[in-house]
């Protein structure tokens, strides 16, 4: 038992990709949404650029959450609150981090 080799692919891989993958997805969705990636979307001014951000991170928990409850409906398992509370706030810090430095880049 002690002389089997270690595994090439950590048993947790599967559900950290996909959490992260629908945490993208729900990113990429709200920015699309909101034309978040667009040239309007460059602002000189900070408190706009928070604004935008804070709307646009609004939108992808929303998403984020929704997904979640689609999937562990149709699999019927329960829902982590805990887990999708973290990735929400995690997700605060991410997006609003990239959209103020990708505001302050294009300016």
């Amino acid at each position: 038992v002690y002389l089997q080799p270690p595994p090439l692919v950590p048993s947790t891989l599967g559900r950290w990709l996909s959490r992260t993958l629908g945490l993208v997805v729900a990113v990429i969705l709200s920015g699309l949404k909101h034309q978040g990636y667009s040239y309007q979307a460059i602002s000189t001014d900070d408190q706009l650029t928070f604004q935008r951000s804070f709307i646009i991170w609004l939108d992808s928990c929303s998403i984020r959450i929704i997904m979640q409850l689609v999937v562990d409906s149709m699999f019927q398992q329960q829902v982590d609150d805990l887990e999708l509370f973290l990735e929400c706030w995690y997700s605060f810090l991410f997006v609003l981090g990239f959209r103020y430095l990708y505001g302050s880049t294009y300016r």
